[in-house]
């Protein structure tokens, strides 16, 4: 059983989007697309991948987007730590993408957010713009 499509929308994935700044329908879209590989949430930890939450990223995804990303956009690293547990993400920051909702849809849209900014995806369409951004080939929604 995963988490019901129109509240993932409306409680999580919007108000996150909003909270960054970075609101538009093709992100919730793609946000959805990209929870659709845990079934919605179904499974939490795919350990042979070691993909994690949601989302489904793995701690080199999570690092890179800290390491590469968030270190050239100040302000939008300090939105996104504040949505991180205070304790928590100090003692393991990964679980954070497990645990906590909201910080892994923030990272799941930088992953995208930076896949679209560093490379020529305008040809892509949206399956193949998440199998880059997630470093899966092919994405496979479930």
């Amino acid at each position: 059983m995963g988490i019901y499509e129109p509240e993932l929308i409306g409680l999580i994935i919007r108000p996150t989007l909003r909270q960054l700044g970075l609101h538009s329908d093709r992100a919730e879209q793609l946000l959805l697309q990209a929870a659709a590989a845990s079934e919605l949430g179904h499974h939490l930890c795919a350990d042979k991948a070691k993909q994690l939450g949601l989302y489904r990223i793995t701690p080199y995804q999570h690092r890179q987007v800290w390491d590469t990303y968030l270190v050239n956009h100040p302000d939008l690293a300090s939105t996104v730590r504040g949505l991180a547990s205070q304790r928590a993400f100090l003692a393991n920051p990964d679980d954070e993408l497990i645990t906590n909702l909201r910080y892994a849809t923030a990272i799941a849209w930088l992953l995208i957010q930076s896949t679209l900014e560093s490379s020529d995806t305008g040809s892509q369409d949206d399956l193949q713009l998440l199998a880059i951004a997630f470093n899966r080939q092919p994405y496979l929604a479930a």
